[in-house]
């Protein structure tokens, strides 16, 4: 069973604690009156990317990863300019 944590972001930046492997089960982009692109990516700003997220303009776009997305080196999501806020739902896995 997992314990589902959600965060927050109005820019780029870590996902939970930053030094634990992660699995990803949901995020959702808001997007400004420009579309965004986002990433969600494994390891830091120079990390594998997972997922790319293409954002709307004006619209939220929420995607569903069906038994998480794992990233085994922590997780990380860059943000353009272009995001009003983003919200990601996960669980942090014991090491």
């Amino acid at each position: 069973m997992y314990r589902i944590l959600t965060q927050r972001f109005t820019a780029s930046g870590t996902i939970g604690s930053g030094n634990k492997p992660i699995r990803v089960f949901w995020a959702i982009l808001v997007s400004t009156s420009t579309a965004s692109t986002c990433s969600i990516k494994s390891n830091g700003t120079s990390g594998t990317a997972y997922d790319q997220l293409d954002g709307t303009i004006s619209k939220s776009v929420r995607v569903n990863y069906a038994g998480g997305m794992y990233l085994p080196s922590s997780g990380y999501f860059t943000a353009d300019g272009n995001i009003s806020y983003a919200t990601i739902g996960y669980s942090e896995e014991d090491v």
